[in-house]
């Protein structure tokens, strides 16, 4: 399918005005076409079957993330070759057309999957998150990869649903480089006259700021995160496709290639590149430290290369351009729009299904929409089946994305599935009023949120009120109170070594703190949370847990995420260090408590330093150092008179309170009796 003589020829371009008095243009004309090369729709495929079973979480294909990177590249490569075909032809490049064409194949599929995730949020609770709104503003807006690379609420991913718009963000990058690179390519080829190759020498220049730039924010977790969703740090993926292009349409390399040895060494070569670029995609994890420290470019470049092979004949392009895979990379596009929301749609919960046919069904929908959206939306535009004069597409675009905006702006934000978000009343975990006063009003009306560690101190207040020495000051005290519940809320962990997921009630901790917090008029709120924190998380594909720096900072994001709820009402809020525990499990009666890591004090320690480094940059937030308490007590933190694992015994809880109760009474402006 490929002949080199439909390559447009650069080696001595028209000048301005050389073109004068040719025939006006077809209103419906797209400009340029590349020859037809199956082999790239090949790569496309391969690209997204990598993300698609790495999105099902397969530990076997851990890198698999890297066949966006593949088809970034791949991208840069299109566009840039369009452009210089169309530079070849008149000397100039019609921004119009040039934005026109690229919003026909982008727009159509992606505004219809973000009506999809509307309907998903609305009539299934699919993707519901406290973010939604400003997830699907920023989807419209194509920043999501900004909103990702700089969230603005650290604890979303405590709720049981992911947001659905988060698969969006290299859309987001692509769009803005389009935008972008026509006008610096237009200004590069202004400048550079007859000496058109020295902007592919400055095109090149920006490929490497860019990967420089993604190097020096590798250093921390944090710029990490930047690093991956910038577009100034992954525009070099790209721009290596644009570097490709100007090397691919140069007169000299091409006779260089067509030198029988060079031609030789490409062929040959694609398939150590393909099989190389493949190994990545396996072995290279999302949170490695050398992502950007050389995997990325070098993803980029065996990806340049296999694309390069893919453009003459020979077995790269024969295995790439086989025709299942070509059909497929003609649907990639709109199958992994739609690949993330229809996941979070089809979960084990849902199905009853789980690994590899879990896996199929996914692959199936996820096909079959991408094939419904490729024939019945993309392809009216893409193929222009109704030729549309382009001003009136893109008003249609933009008409559709206002209503989008207005649906999103109007329709409720549900709660995500199977959480209540209700608060009872005396009837369980995060009931209203379990203590009450003995005798006359309250001093202090008390919130007590927490695990079972803050749950067992209730009883404390209840000897507090009881005791004749507190009638004047009595506490009215509300639990918010769930058993084994982490601060960084749901997901997969290992406690005591067995793995778990989170509770529905767990799940629903967060999400219904706000409903408590605005229940009633609170005083003051005490916080005891963190024994869940203590054994191992899954975080990506690798098991983590205090102490590791990666784990540590997702760790005080969640924290931090907690005291953002908690410093809504603007009340004092006293949060307690965690005490360390000795826990063992009752079903491992063989077992000492030394046996579990969860129970290394050297955890316990760095979980209190991420609690104390948030309460310190806090107006309003105080530390009660109930771990100080309990080493000052007979037979210190451990004696069983007073604990039991993570929980305090009434006489243990008891004389906790004999200790707390002042330092609230003092937060709420009361006086205690004991000063």
């Amino acid at each position: 399918d490929y002949d080199p003589r439909y390559e447009p020829q650069l080696d001595d371009p028209p000048l301005p005005g050389e073109h004068e008095g040719r025939p006006a243009r077809d209103p419906g004309d797209l400009g340029p076409k590349l020859p037809h090369l199956p082999g790239l729709n090949g790569l496309r495929a391969l690209g997204l079957l990598a993300v698609l079973v790495t999105a099902h979480d397969v530990d076997l294909l851990q890198g698999g993330f890297l066949g966006i990177s593949s088809v970034f590249t791949l991208s840069g490569f299109l566009m840039a070759t369009l452009a210089l075909a169309e530079w070849s032809q008149t000397s100039n490049m019609l921004l119009g057309r040039f934005w026109d064409r690229r919003a026909r194949n982008i727009l159509p599929p992606y505004l219809a999957v973000v009506a999809f995730v509307v309907v998903l949020q609305v009539a299934m609770r699919v993707g519901s998150v406290p973010t939604f709104r400003g997830d699907m503003f920023a989807a419209l807006g194509f920043v999501t990869n900004w909103r990702l690379a700089f969230p603005s609420e650290g604890f979303a991913s405590s709720f049981t649903e992911l947001s659905a718009t988060t698969h969006l963000w290299p859309v987001s990058i692509t769009v803005q480089v389009y935008l972008v690179f026509p006008l610096v390519f237009m200004l590069f080829m202004l400048v550079t006259g007859r000496q058109w190759r020295t902007s592919g020498y400055a095109f090149a220049v920006l490929a490497a700021l860019s990967f420089g730039m993604a190097w020096t924010l590798a250093g921390t977790t944090d710029d990490r995160r930047l690093a991956y969703y910038g577009t100034h740090t992954r525009a070099g993926e790209l721009l290596v496709g644009v570097v490709l292009a100007y090397l691919v349409l140069t007169p000299g390399f091409r006779s260089l290639l067509s030198k029988p040895l060079a031609m030789k060494i490409v062929r040959n070569g694609a398939a150590g590149a393909l099989v190389a670029l493949v190994a990545l995609w396996f072995l290279v994890a999302q949170d490695s430290s050398s992502l950007f420290r050389g995997i990325t470019l070098l993803n980029a470049l065996l990806t340049a290369w296999v694309i390069l092979a893919v453009t003459m004949p020979g077995p790269a392009a024969s295995i790439l351009g086989f025709a299942p895979l070509r059909h497929l990379g003609e649907i990639s596009y709109a199958s992994y729009l739609f690949h993330w929301p229809l996941y979070l749609l089809l979960t084990e919960d849902r199905l009853g299904l789980s690994g590899v046919a879990l896996l199929g069904v996914r692959l199936g929908a996820t096909l079959a929409a991408g094939a419904l959206s490729y024939w019945a939306i993309q392809g009216p535009f893409r193929l222009q089946i109704v030729k549309v004069q382009p001003a009136r597409v893109g008003a249609g675009l933009v008409g559709c994305a206002a209503v989008l905006a207005a649906a999103v702006f109007v329709l409720p934000v549900n709660p995500p599935a199977n959480i209540s978000l209700t608060v009872d009343d005396g009837r369980g975990p995060g009931d209203l009023e379990v203590v009450e006063p003995v005798s006359g009003e309250p001093v202090a009306r008390v919130l007590l949120v927490g695990d079972e560690a803050a749950g067992s101190l209730a009883s404390g207040f209840a000897s507090w009120n009881q005791n004749p020495d507190h009638e004047d000051e009595q506490f009215l005290v509300d639990t918010h109170v769930t058993e084994n519940c982490p601060l960084g809320g749901s997901g997969v962990r290992r406690d005591l070594g067995v793995e778990i997921e989170a509770s529905l009630e767990c799940e629903a901790w967060r999400p219904r703190l706000p409903k408590m917090l605005d229940a009633a008029d609170y005083d003051v709120i005490v916080v005891v949370m963190g024994g869940a924190d203590l054994g191992e998380r899954k975080i990506g594909r690798h098991w983590q847990h205090l102490g590791d720096p990666a784990y540590d900072v997702w760790m005080a994001q969640q924290i931090d995420g907690l005291a953002d709820v908690l410093s809504g009402n603007d009340v004092p809020v006293l949060w307690s260090t965690y005490p360390h525990m000795r826990k063992v499990d009752p079903d491992r009666p063989d077992n000492q408590w030394t046996d579990y890591d969860d129970n290394d004090p050297h955890r316990v320690d760095r979980l209190n330093e991420l609690i104390r480094s948030t309460v310190a940059a806090r107006d309003g937030f105080e530390i009660v150092d109930l771990t100080a308490w309990l080493f000052e007590i007979p037979r210190g933190e451990f004696n069983s008179e007073f604990r039991v694992g993570a929980t305090f015994t009434e006489p243990g809880a008891q004389a906790a309170v004999e200790w707390l109760a002042p330092q609230v009474l003092e937060a709420t402006g009361a006086s205690s009796s004991d000063e």
